[in-house]
């Protein structure tokens, strides 16, 4: 079968330098939606992601219409986008905010540790006795 050669390429997209460019946008918001963090990572990575999976969700009317408008431009279908990202991300009420209180937990443990250590240490330091013989002022030995 034979295919004349106009009619043979017109219904493929041409990736033209701005439909990559919004390709682009949305490849990086995929993978910042998809970084791998762990409790002790950084606040910004861990904002970045929530942004990201926000925006590809479409959450709120804003996000819709600036994914919609992304999507547009990129000639990818704005629904398939919303889909997968609904069906991979759980929303922020639960999955991240889970991650955030976990961080959070781990943070107030090792403030109390510190406290308590630090209170160890000081009383410890109160029921030590007094020197026998006083010792000299540290000044002259810094000179």
């Amino acid at each position: 079968m034979s295919y004349p050669s106009s009619g043979l390429w017109t219904s493929d997209p041409v990736l033209t330098d701005q439909r990559r460019l919004w390709r682009g946008v949305l490849e990086q918001a995929y993978a910042d939606a998809e970084l791998l963090l762990g409790v002790e990572s950084e606040d910004e990575l861990f904002i970045e992601q929530i942004r990201a999976r926000r925006f590809l969700r479409a959450d709120t009317p804003g996000e819709k219409e600036e994914l919609r408008l992304v999507c547009d431009y990129a000639d990818v279908p704005f629904d398939r986008v919303v889909h997968w990202a609904r069906k991979h991300s759980v929303p922020m009420a639960r999955h991240d905010m889970e991650k955030v209180e976990a961080r959070d937990a781990k943070e107030v443990e090792e403030i109390i540790k510190t406290v308590k250590d630090r209170e160890a240490t000081t009383l410890a330091l109160r029921e030590l006795p007094a020197p026998l013989f006083p010792l000299p002022p540290l000044s002259p030995l810094l000179q």
